[in-house]
């Protein structure tokens, strides 16, 4: 990727739009991300063609707001962070170190935008989140068993 042209990770992606969030779940690494509004805007423009400047510039539009390169390149390090990229984006120089209070208090984000915000969760897989059969219950083998015990047909 050429980092003034971000890529969104679009392979193995299921994204799904509620209210003002995105939810974009990571097939590979089983793991939901949530953006807000500001950070689903921008991920919705990095599509390989668009520039930094012409994302905020989108961005700007779409949200009604003033959005400057800064907020897109903390954006795009978010989004890296959770592999949502195709490539890592590489902050500046300039912009490394910088949290989201140094963004606020350096005007990157204006009253009218919020500073974009991904939460993430992963899901376990489908082994680690199967329940497991009380004493009593009818089994098969005794993995299905809280005890790990099958006598019988029956969990002990």
């Amino acid at each position: 990727m050429n980092p003034s042209f971000p890529q969104a990770r679009r392979s193995q992606i299921i994204a799904q739009k509620m209210d003002n969030e995105l939810v974009v779940y990571d097939t590979i690494n089983a793991q939901a991300n949530v953006l807000n509004h500001t950070a689903a805007v921008i991920w919705k423009f990095c599509d390989g063609k668009t520039s930094l400047h012409e994302i905020a510039t989108r961005a700007a539009h779409e949200l009604n707001a003033p959005v400057d390169e800064k907020l897109v390149w903390y954006t795009l390090d978010q989004l890296s962070k959770k592999n949502l990229l195709e490539t890592r984006a590489a902050l500046p120089a300039h912009l490394k170190g910088m949290t989201r209070r140094d963004f606020l208090r350096a005007g990157a984000v204006s009253a009218a935008v919020m500073l974009p915000v991904i939460v993430s969760m992963t899901a376990p897989k489908a082994t680690n989140a199967a329940s497991c059969l009380a004493s009593g219950q009818p089994c098969t083998v005794g993995s299905e068993c809280c005890s790990t015990i099958c006598t019988a047909n029956t969990c002990e």
